[in-house]
């Protein structure tokens, strides 16, 4: 008895260095799809990065003008001065797929390289994501003896058709931002303006002669 005794105490205090035999066959030994997590952890990183510089790529804002909606021509051929006043729309599109914040606007015209009038438009305003808007603006210019202009007036008071039409050269510059960025926008575009008025002839009265007196 005494021999088993010890015996049992010599296995129980070795049976923390015991050696399990698992079968080959036993899913305790098949490897865990651990290749498999990686590999989607990063599909899905790399199309996230794919997705955000796809979206925050900056892209072009374009500006483009709608041509001249309305002129209001004013003529003084003794002074030799022509006054014309102009209304545009420009469009500002926007093919990025964030708000672009529009700030001031502003207009230059130009007669044969010669500043003949100026505009500036502050307001602040949003273009919203892939869209565009519409912009009005106006100016006022002036065609005179001062910038050695004052030929101009006897064009606009030609009865010839295409004598008054008058090549203007338009300077549109537009500052937007985002994202931290700042950016002016510039477009040249060119104009034909018609500043033919019609100027009434002088008419004189005829000379009512009087009745000879009989004497």
């Amino acid at each position: 008895m005494k021999c088993r005794l010890v015996r049992s105490k010599q296995a129980a205090g070795q049976e923390d260095k015991l050696v399990a035999l698992i079968p080959y066959s036993d899913n305790r030994l098949k490897p865990r799809r651990t290749k498999l997590y990686v590999f989607i952890a990063v599909f899905i990183t790399l199309l996230a990065c794919g997705l955000l510089i796809f979206f925050l790529m900056p892209r072009e804002v374009q500006v483009s003008n709608n041509h001249i909606k309305k002129i209001d021509v004013h003529v003084n051929k003794t002074q030799g001065t022509v006054w014309i006043y102009m209304e545009s729309e420009v469009n500002v599109t926007n093919w990025n797929f964030f708000p672009v914040t529009m700030g001031s606007m502003s207009l230059q015209v130009l007669y044969h390289e010669t500043v003949v009038g100026k505009s500036l438009t502050t307001a602040t305003d949003m273009v919203p994501i892939r869209a565009h808007k519409q912009v009005k603006v106006s100016v006022n210019t002036t065609f005179d003896d001062s910038k050695d202009l004052g030929y101009v007036a006897e064009l606009c008071s030609n009865p010839i058709d295409w004598v008054h039409h008058l090549f203007l050269q338009l300077q549109i510059t537009c500052s937007t931002s985002y994202l931290s960025h700042s950016e002016n926008l510039t477009l040249t575009d060119y104009e034909y303006v018609d500043c033919g008025v019609v100027i009434p002839p002088v008419t004189i009265p005829p000379v009512t002669l009087g009745q000879p007196q009989l004497s």
